[in-house]
Protein backbone atom coordinates (compact mmCIF):
# COMPACT_ATOMS: atom_id res chain seq x y z
CA UNK A 1 0.00 0.00 0.00
CA UNK A 2 2.80 2.43 0.90
CA UNK A 3 4.53 1.86 -2.44
CA UNK A 4 1.33 2.53 -4.38
CA UNK A 5 0.86 5.80 -2.46
CA UNK A 6 4.44 6.84 -3.21
CA UNK A 7 4.03 6.09 -6.91
CA UNK A 8 0.75 8.01 -7.04
CA UNK A 9 2.32 10.97 -5.25
CA UNK A 10 5.29 11.04 -7.63
CA UNK A 11 3.00 10.81 -10.66
CA UNK A 12 0.93 13.72 -9.36
CA UNK A 13 4.05 15.82 -8.73
CA UNK A 14 5.26 15.22 -12.28
CA UNK A 15 1.80 15.93 -13.69
CA UNK A 16 1.74 19.36 -12.00
CA UNK A 17 5.44 20.21 -12.36
CA UNK A 18 5.61 23.69 -13.99
CA UNK A 19 8.85 22.88 -15.83
CA UNK A 20 7.33 19.72 -17.31
CA UNK A 21 4.19 21.59 -18.35
CA UNK A 22 6.18 24.38 -20.00
CA UNK A 23 8.26 21.81 -21.87
CA UNK A 24 5.06 20.14 -23.06
CA UNK A 25 3.71 23.50 -24.25
CA UNK A 26 6.86 23.95 -26.33
CA UNK A 27 6.45 20.44 -27.72
CA UNK A 28 2.89 21.26 -28.76
CA UNK A 29 4.07 24.46 -30.45
CA UNK A 30 6.83 22.57 -32.27
CA UNK A 31 4.40 19.85 -33.37
CA UNK A 32 1.97 22.50 -34.65
CA UNK A 33 4.75 24.24 -36.57
CA UNK A 34 5.89 20.92 -38.05
CA UNK A 35 2.34 20.15 -39.20
CA UNK A 36 2.04 17.18 -36.84
CA UNK A 37 -0.94 18.74 -35.06
CA UNK A 38 -3.84 20.73 -36.44
CA UNK A 39 -4.64 24.14 -34.99
CA UNK A 40 -7.65 22.66 -33.18
CA UNK A 41 -5.62 19.79 -31.70
CA UNK A 42 -2.84 22.12 -30.60
CA UNK A 43 -5.30 24.60 -29.07
CA UNK A 44 -7.03 21.83 -27.11
CA UNK A 45 -3.71 20.53 -25.77
CA UNK A 46 -2.60 24.05 -24.87
CA UNK A 47 -5.84 24.68 -22.94
CA UNK A 48 -5.32 21.48 -20.98
CA UNK A 49 -1.68 22.30 -20.22
CA UNK A 50 -2.47 25.88 -19.20
CA UNK A 51 -5.20 24.61 -16.87
CA UNK A 52 -2.65 22.23 -15.30
CA UNK A 53 -0.16 25.09 -14.96
CA UNK A 54 -2.78 27.20 -13.19
CA UNK A 55 -3.64 24.27 -10.91
CA UNK A 56 0.06 23.81 -10.16
CA UNK A 57 0.27 27.47 -9.18
CA UNK A 58 -2.74 27.08 -6.88
CA UNK A 59 -1.20 24.02 -5.26
CA UNK A 60 2.02 25.92 -4.55
CA UNK A 61 0.16 29.01 -3.26
CA UNK A 62 -3.12 27.74 -1.75
CA UNK A 63 -4.00 31.12 -0.19
CA UNK A 64 -3.73 32.89 -3.54
CA UNK A 65 -6.98 33.06 -5.48
CA UNK A 66 -7.39 33.11 -9.22
CA UNK A 67 -9.35 35.90 -10.89
CA UNK A 68 -12.79 34.80 -11.93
Amino acid sequence: MWLAEQIAQEAEQQHYDPHTIRRQLLEVENARNAGELSEDEAAALERELIARLMEASQRRNPTRRTHE
